[in-house]
């Protein structure tokens, strides 16, 4: 195996130097040389410019690459992909962060294991400007690691008995460019779908059958005022997906679009792009079951989210069974006294996550978050055997959330 691996780190960016200069410094912090941190610069501000040339010349590997106009995401990350020079590579939000001995991990894992993907459970760091968790770190107490199967997970995801978080998303970690080269030979483009980032996830795993995973968190994912994510929460944050959805220069799948106030709704999109352009349509997915997620999420949503989301639903080409179904679920959902959201909780241990409130240390920014968490964990050592995740494993984890679901249930409502 090619022992002088070069890595490349994406930072697609538009309009955020506020967070772009402390994503940037956690990138320049990796313990490897042989790493390009490529930004592309959609159609941004003076004062982003600004930033890349700052670091520019404290880094030699940061490199820039400008678009000729102003793209859509999926588009920009397209045309980042375009400039990659690296033989893995991993797509980094300009609000999200890696820990310092992230690329230096990874490598010593591809010494190791014989794999075309690395991918990591990351740590969550809320901003002060997030409308979620502000000034919170989430990380998760497991560290194992695993080789996942992918027709086991891809399986599991179509018939929505497992989340998109374990598949290979190139922005959770660093997948081989040949294996992204091989998506664009067979699908025309790098990345399809409202939110290219999942749809990676899917795409890659018809690409190898198997792949590296670890819950040790070599990166830090931010929620800021900036996150497209957090677009997806109420009407407040509304604007700003409507400028992302009329930017949007990719068709979406006629079976669904994103719909503010149900997240799900982006992963299902790109799951059936996914499963039209990687899989021949070969998946089974069961759309009543995800579709009904959707309808859950928005019925958590504030009332003008809540008459959209229903608008945007019933215009979508879903055929009559699954219009009576939606209006069945919609019903079934409605809460006319909705509960007052309570403030998450900053401190403590939940679901195996420890939780840390960083006023408490100064802590204001990714690249702090960073160094925090860093120092939180030991070096990653690379274990020389890793289990692979078979259908027994999974149906007894799926088994053991149910139980548990079921029991606090009974215990706590």
């Amino acid at each position: 195996m090619k022992k002088d691996r070069k890595y490349s780190i994406v930072v697609p960016t538009r309009n955020r130097a506020d967070t772009l200069y402390f994503c940037l410094k956690t990138c320049m912090a990796q313990q490897y040389d042989n790493l390009e941190i490529l930004v592309c610069n959609n159609s941004s501000d003076t004062k982003t410019q600004e930033v890349v040339q700052t670091l520019q010349q404290q880094d030699p590997r940061i490199r820039c690459v400008t678009p000729p106009k102003t793209l859509g995401m999926t588009s920009n990350w397209n045309f980042a992909m375009e400039h990659v020079s690296g033989d893995f590579v991993t797509f980094v939000g300009d609000d999200d962060g890696l820990l310092s001995n992230a690329v230096s991990s990874v490598n010593r894992i591809l010494e190791i294991h014989d794999v075309q993907a690395v991918v990591w459970q990351p740590a969550t760091f809320g901003w002060p400007t997030s409308r979620s968790a502000p000034n919170r770190i989430a990380v998760l107490l497991n560290q194992k690691s695993f080789l996942m199967n992918s027709k086991i997970l891809i399986t599991l995801i179509a018939r929505n008995l497992t989340s998109c978080g374990r598949a290979p998303m190139v922005y959770r970690g660093f997948v081989s460019t040949e294996a992204m080269r091989r998506l664009k030979v067979k699908t025309g483009r790098y990345f399809w779908s409202c939110s290219p980032d999942v749809y990676s996830g899917y795409a890659l795993l018809s690409e190898f059958d198997n792949y590296y995973y670890t819950f040790y968190p070599l990166g830090v994912h931010g929620a800021s005022g900036h996150s497209n994510g957090e677009a997806y929460l109420d009407s407040k944050t509304n604007k700003q997906q409507s400028t992302f959805l009329a930017e949007h220069d990719i068709p979406f799948h006629p079976k669904m679009r994103p719909i503010a106030g149900g997240i799900h709704s982006g992963f299902l999109e790109a799951l059936l792009e996914a499963n039209d352009r990687c899989f021949q349509g070969k998946l089974s997915i069961d759309m009543a079951s995800h579709l009904k997620e959707i309808v859950k999420q928005v019925s958590l949503a504030d009332s003008e989210l809540y008459t959209r989301a229903f608008e945007l639903l019933k215009d979508l080409d879903l055929g009559d069974d699954f219009q009576k179904k939606i209006l069945k679920w919609k019903k079934e959902f409605f809460n006319p006294n909705p509960p007052i959201k309570k403030p998450p909780l900053k401190n403590g241990i939940m679901d195996r996550t420890v939780l840390i409130d960083t006023t408490q240390y100064g802590i204001e920014n990714i690249e702090q978050a960073c160094q925090f968490i860093r120092k939180l964990f030991p070096d990653y050592e690379v274990p020389r055997y890793v289990p692979s995740v078979s259908v027994l494993v999974y149906g007894l984890t799926l088994l053991h959330r149910k139980f548990k679901s079921l029991l606090d249930a009974y215990l706590f409502e």
